[in-house]
This record gives structure tokens, C-alpha cells and sequence, in this order.
């Protein structure tokens, strides 16, 4: 009789779910703030697995944490997920941050990777590439990308790549722009300050040699472009914005909220500079107090002393 009991209990006895497997069930019931905190429990125990920062990605992207999606997303490429999806994912997450250059050249490798990938096609089509231009840039990219997903410095031959780039006379800002999205930023960057040095006034090209400057590993340089854009055109909020961005990315949160809170008060109806705040550390009776200065066009004043930001909003909301 025990043995049989023992044998019925071994037989009904229900084996626990794996995490993961809980995961994909939240997952697919949509209780993605429960799915993200399982594949995090799971990748815990085993950082090693892109697969699983891809679903990680999935959760934190459709819970709004857009930023964690694309280190998710990066994550599982320098894993060793070398695939087309991971570059499309990690372009939907760049671009819902309003990362634009940046989403397009993740599109871009996702064509390479995968030349018949139409959500990759659809979106660089979106962004007004030219179809001609995105299969021969696309074609150029295959079999040119080194770990990691970046264009092989030797494999992806300038001469070739401007003419490319060049098409039908294109302009120097033009195959700037596409150099940039592709990747190539150091030529981006030598195309924009040859248009620079053309016409040093235009505001626009100056935050585009932030950007490429920015992916070239030169914080200096790209705060200095971005500076410059500013001085061109001081009712410029865009300038402000890239500016907050670098500083957050070098670790200078009260420059950066400085540089948040001036472009609102240029554009008082961008939501990216209040998304940052938040992440910057904002509580939202500080965001609250913030929106109100905003409807009442007060924050002017702030910006004119340097923004000792939140603390003029702590005594306002009586926070600590």
C-alpha cells in the first residue's frame, strides 16, 4: 500500500513551472511589468542568454520603460544575437525615444541582416529613404558587420561608400544623413562640418555633427557642436534636448536637468524632456509643479538663474 501510495504521489505530483515559463505566461496574458521582473529573476541566473533579453526587451518596451529596452535589446546583440529581429526591436525602441538617427541605423542593419525583412523596409520608408537607396546601402552592409553589429572599418570601402551615398548629385547634408544612418559616422562627421564650413549658420547641421560626434565616442566635441547649434538659433529647443540627453549619458544629472528645463521652456509642449526628468529622479508632484509653471509660461525665470531646478520645486510642493 505505501509503495503504491508513494507511486500515485510521484505521478500526481505537478512539476513546478520554470520561471521563464511563468514569464511567457504573463507575457502572453499582457502583465508585462510581471513578465519583465520573471526574465530579470531568470537572467539573474543566467545573463548569458539573448533569447531571453529579447523577451526582457519585449516586457520592458511594452511597459513603457523604453530606455531598458534598448539596454536589453543591445544586450542580446553583443551576446551574440546576431539577427536581423534584435536590430528591428532595438529600432522600434530607439525610436520611440525619439532616437531617430539611431533607429535608422538599426533598421538599416536589420536589411542587411535580413534583406527581405519588410517591417525593417516599411520603417526606413517611413523615415523617407529611398527604396534604391536603402538596397544598395542595405546590399553594401551585408557580410560587413563585425561583433556587435558596427560597420567593419575595412569592409564598408568609403570610395564605394560614397557613391553610394552620392546618387544623383545629392547634397554634402544629404550624404551626411545617409552616412550617418548607416553608421558611418566619421564620415558623417567630416560631411557635416564640410557643409559647416560652408554655412556655419545652419542650427540643424550643428546638432547632426552632435550626433555623429556623439557615436564617435567624443562627448567634447558633441557638446560643443551642441552649444553651437544653440547660439545659432536660440529659439531652438531640439539643441537643449540632445545637450540633456549627452549630459545624462556622461553622468551629469543637474546639467542635464538644466538643459531639459531650458527646452521646455523654448517648446513647453515636448513630452521627451519631462520623460527624462523623471528618469532623472522627478517626483511627480515635481513634474506636476513643473507642468503648471509651463501653462503659466513662468519657467522662463527658472532658466535664467541656471535652474536650481528642483530645489525651487521642492519648496513649492513642500518635498524634502
Amino acid at each position: 500500500m505505501g509503495k503504491i501510495d508513494r507511486r500515485m504521489r510521484i505521478n500526481l505530483k505537478r512539476r513546478e513551472p520554470t520561471i521563464i515559463t511563468r514569464a511567457d505566461r504573463a507575457r502572453e496574458a499582457g502583465q508585462w511589468q510581471l513578465a519583465a521582473g520573471l526574465y530579470r529573476m531568470a537572467l539573474d541566473r543566467n545573463p548569458r542568454n539573448p533569447p531571453i533579453w529579447i523577451q526582457y526587451g519585449h516586457a520592458l518596451k511594452e511597459s513603457g520603460n523604453w530606455a531598458e529596452a534598448e539596454t536589453a535589446y543591445r544586450t542580446a546583440i553583443v551576446n551574440g544575437l546576431e539577427d536581423a529581429d534584435a536590430y528591428l526591436q532595438l529600432g522600434h525602441a530607439l525610436k520611440l525615444q525619439g532616437k531617430m538617427a539611431d533607429a535608422k541605423t538599426a533598421y538599416l542593419r536589420a536589411m542587411a541582416l535580413d534583406p527581405s525583412s519588410a517591417d525593417a523596409a516599411r520603417e526606413l520608408t517611413d523615415f523617407g529613404w529611398p527604396a534604391e537607396s536603402l538596397s544598395a546601402a542595405a546590399g553594401m552592409a551585408m557580410g560587413h558587420l563585425v561583433e556587435g553589429g558596427e560597420p567593419a572599418a575595412t569592409g564598408l570601402h568609403e570610395p564605394a561608400l560614397r557613391h553610394t551615398l552620392k546618387g544623383r548629385r545629392e547634397s554634402i547634408i544629404t550624404r551626411a544623413d545617409r552616412a550617418l544612418a548607416i553608421g558611418q559616422y566619421k564620415l558623417a562627421a567630416r560631411l557635416y562640418r564640410k557643409a559647416l564650413d560652408r554655412n556655419p549658420k545652419r542650427s540643424e547641421i550643428w546638432v547632426q555633427l552632435g550626433h555623429a560626434l556623439k557615436e564617435l565616442g567624443n562627448p567634447t566635441g558633441a557638446e560643443t557642436a551642441y552649444r553651437a547649434a544653440s547660439a545659432r538659433n536660440p529659439a531652438a529647443a531640439d539643441p537643449h534636448l540632445q545637450l540633456g540627453n549627452l549630459l545624462t549619458l556622461q553622468g551629469k544629472p543637474k546639467q542635464a536637468e538644466a538643459a531639459y528645463l531650458h527646452a521646455l521652456a523654448l517648446a513647453p509642449a515636448l513630452s521627451d524632456p519631462l520623460v527624462e526628468l523623471g528618469r532623472l529622479g522627478w517626483s511627480s508632484a515635481q513634474l506636476t509643479e513643473l507642468r503648471n509653471l509651463l501653462d503659466s509660461q513662468r519657467l522662463e525665470r527658472l532658466t535664467d538663474v541656471q535652474l536650481q531646478s528642483r530645489e525651487v520645486l521642492q519648496s513649492k510642493t513642500g518635498e524634502a
